[in-house]
């Protein structure tokens, strides 16, 4: 089974860190970025199945990384990290209406337990990538 990826777009380093050693903790391997080109690079590299989205960044702001995303057609589980409690519901509901996954908010400051805990959700949420794998072959079968 692969490794699941998650994306941390957030611009202050040691906040990005802290995610990416709980995100490892929990069985992720992670990538970080903090420009509008990073973003990109690394969404087209990884395709990752989940993004930890700050939403003030300096370069490109969380909506309109949503919008970048909703144009790719993400199909990650979206967790939005703000200290704006009025920003993380307006992009919560962008998101939504873009049609894609942003599946919960998380406040700065936080708890690195509560970060733990939300990551292990949805870690047990993503789908089963082993069931399509494990298809039998019925060219194959058929001897």
């Amino acid at each position: 089974m692969k490794q699941r990826q998650l994306l941390v777009i957030e611009d202050d380093p040691d906040i990005a860190t802290i995610v990416c050693d709980v995100a490892n903790e929990v069985g992720f391997k992670t990538h970080t970025a903090q420009t509008s080109k990073e973003i990109a690079q690394q969404y087209e590299n990884i395709q990752p199945d989940v993004i930890i989205l700050d939403l003030l960044m300096p370069d490109q702001d969380g909506f309109e990384t949503l919008h970048f995303l909703s144009e790719r057609c993400c199909t990650a589980h979206i967790v939005i990290l703000s200290g704006q409690d009025r920003y993380r519901g307006m992009a919560e509901g962008l998101g939504r209406a873009l049609g894609i996954s942003v599946v919960d908010n998380i406040s700065k400051p936080f708890r690195i337990a509560d970060l733990r805990d939300k990551l292990r959700v949805i870690m047990s949420q993503l789908p089963d990538e082993e069931s399509s794998d494990s298809l039998p072959n019925s060219s194959e079968d058929a001897a």
